[in-house]
């Protein structure tokens, strides 16, 4: 009687320890299956976000250039036309041919700066989209102003996809506005590199600087900076003093 008492006594000690074991086993699969959904709720979550800054660069970037070719088409085409049909006019008043040969040489020019514009609106697309070639663009426009003088340094292209490559653009191009619109610079210097693992982008200046309490100021617009930056797996930071800033954005090719 003792004898079985005993072996009751083990049978009970066992099956308790197997449900205690197998209890545990069933609360690490529960919480790792918990870690996984969240892991991916989470990594859905981030796609969106990223969906949605792509969308919002997206329409940037348009905004920005049907801004830009409305420009270009009052300020260039449109006066290029009104001389064309002067001198045409004066041609035909007079019947002299250097007019005639002047109003050729302008609507040649003319059909050149239509050709780019329409140049402009085909690479509107992300598809097409190119940073190293919109960096041109951009150097050429802040050149052409006089106010500072722009330099590049660069690769012939980035190994990066395209529409990686339109949010990188809208963040430089707003590091370029923040200069433009705060820093009194006379100088803005890009330089951009590539690695088999990442891309990094400086943008030096030698304005006045910043706080660091403007680095959390909305008005600059670094907070959208960081926030794309963080989606797209990348880090950017700035150093800033009287001499001048330093911005460095850097994302990984993966």
């Amino acid at each position: 009687m003792e004898n079985l008492s005993q072996e009751l006594s083990i049978v009970i000690v066992g099956s308790g320890f197997l449900f205690m074991v197998a209890l545990a086993i069933a609360c690490v699969v529960l919480v790792y299956q918990k870690k996984q959904l969240r892991q991916r709720f989470e990594k859905k979550q981030m796609q969106s976000l990223y969906h949605q800054e792509l969308l919002k660069a997206r329409l940037e970037a348009h905004e920005e250039t049907l801004g830009q070719l409305a420009k270009e088409l009052h300020d260039n085409l449109g006066q290029l036309l009104n001389s064309s049909k002067l001198l045409v006019s004066v041609a035909k008043n007079n019947h002299t041919d250097e007019a005639l040969d002047m109003a050729h040489e302008t609507l040649t020019v003319a059909l050149q700066e239509l050709r780019g514009v329409s140049k402009a609106l085909d690479s509107g697309g992300v598809e097409h989209f190119d940073f190293i070639e919109n960096l041109r663009a951009e150097a050429k426009r802040i050149n052409a102003s006089k106010n500072l003088v722009m330099t590049l340094e660069h690769p012939d292209q980035l190994a990066l996809p395209k529409e990686q490559q339109l949010v990188l653009f809208r963040m430089v191009h707003e590091v370029f506005q923040n200069v433009l619109e705060h820093a009194r610079a006379s100088h803005i210097r890009v330089r951009t590199r590539q690695d088999d693992h990442n891309i990094e982008v400086e943008v030096i200046d030698n304005g006045n600087g910043f706080s660091q309490g403007a680095v959390i100021a909305p008005g600059h617009g670094i907070q959208n900076i960081k926030h794309r930056t963080s989606l797209m797996g990348g880090v950017v930071e700035w150093l800033s003093g009287p001499t001048g800033t330093r911005v460095r954005i850097q994302l990984p090719l993966s």
